[in-house]
């Protein structure tokens, strides 16, 4: 098993085009999933070490807890003050309630203190991040800051409700400046601290639901989300860091918009690209190709190998380019998981970060 320096140091040569040694390939396999198997799971993993360098043999019990309420069964208010609805254990759940349904309630809305609490009402603990900062430095690890649970429309969206908000976009009320502005500063306070600590690496990703950002008219993008994006991205790029953007949908519609936002590599789904217009897009930025469960779930057991071979084939340079994402769906079964082990640990290596868990 490569060294974890080696596998930072390789993911950072991926991305900016820089001959890595290997494709980096991550597995998110989702609670749901976890929950399901276990034991029986945390076997199967360990047989394909390469791939999960980070997970600590016997760790399974705790992947079986979620992280937060927003994948326990019942209902809950989030730091911001968003009803949720979970419906069941291990699966995600969805805002229901909207704290700024009407403009009037804006006069009296604040955003959670960001050095304090996180989205989903954990306590931020920074002496547990600055010594874990200290730590991947001196081994020669790239630091990692994950925004990949909520961002700037997805928040957007879950204060006034996506219909409501979409409405905005075409009145461009004044008041939603003010909000945008509101949860910018949010975020602007949590890259300029992960900055602050040596942080390289960022990790976004900004769909509520699914097509929701691309399918969004481009000037509205232009208008009230890509100012927040570019001053927030420009941050870290004039630190020296990387932009990992997760983008679901089309990333055709979006590139020219992402790619004066300072982003580096761009996440999306092989059900909603072709594999030619990703070719295109790799001209500008990294493509971090991911087998989205659409099609994770579509794929025969034969068919795998035959999927997989044929994105590398598309998209792999020896310059670099690429890197690799499966996205487990909740009902894939064992067998089927380790046929996509199998083929990802034969043709790619360990992700930066590898957790096992999404």
């Amino acid at each position: 098993m490569a060294e974890l320096s080696r596998i930072s140091d390789n993911w950072i040569r991926a991305v900016t085009k820089n001959k890595p040694e290997w494709i980096p390939t991550r597995v998110l396999i989702p609670y749901a999933v976890w929950i399901k198997y276990g034991k029986e799971l945390e076997k199967i993993l360990l047989k394909y070490r390469s791939l999960f360098p980070n997970y600590v043999e016997g760790n399974w019990a705790n992947h079986l807890i979620p992280p937060d309420k927003r994948f326990v069964q019942g209902r809950f208010m989030d730091s911001w003050g968003c009803e949720w609805s979970v419906q069941k254990t291990g699966y995600p759940g969805i805002v229901t309630a909207h704290p700024l349904k009407s403009w009037e309630m804006l006069t009296s809305f604040s955003a959670p203190d960001p050095m304090i609490l996180g989205d989903f009402e954990r306590q931020r603990d920074w002496e547990d991040v600055l010594l874990m900062a200290e730590s991947n430095r001196k081994s020669g690890i790239s630091n990692v800051a994950s925004f990949t649970d909520r961002f700037i429309f997805s928040r957007l969206c879950d204060l006034r409700g996506i219909e409501k908000l979409l409405e905005d976009f075409k009145s461009e009320e004044p008041e939603l400046r003010q909000l945008v502005q509101l949860v910018e500063h949010y975020y602007a306070a949590l890259v300029r601290k992960y900055l602050e600590i040596g942080t390289s690496v960022f990790m976004f990703a900004d769909e509520p639901d699914h097509g929701q950002l691309t399918n969004l008219d481009t000037t509205a993008f232009d208008k009230f989300i890509k100012p927040s994006y570019q001053r927030l991205f420009g941050l870290i790029s004039e630190g020296k860091g990387i932009v990992h953007y997760t983008l679901k949908g089309s990333a055709r519609r979006l590139i020219e918009h992402l790619l004066e936002c300072h982003v580096h590599v761009i996440s999306t789904e092989l059900s909603s690209n072709q594999l030619e217009e990703l070719a295109e897009i790799q001209e500008w930025v990294s493509i971090d190709c991911c087998i989205d469960s659409a099609v994770a779930s579509s794929l025969k057991p034969w068919e795998i190998r035959t999927c997989i071979t044929r994105i590398i084939r598309s998209l792999a340079q020896e310059k670099g380019g690429l890197l690799l994402t499966l996205e487990c769906p909740p009902e894939m079964n064992l067998t089927t998981l380790e046929i996509f082990l199998k083929v990802l640990e034969e043709l790619g290596g360990p992700y930066l970060d590898s957790e096992a868990i999404s």
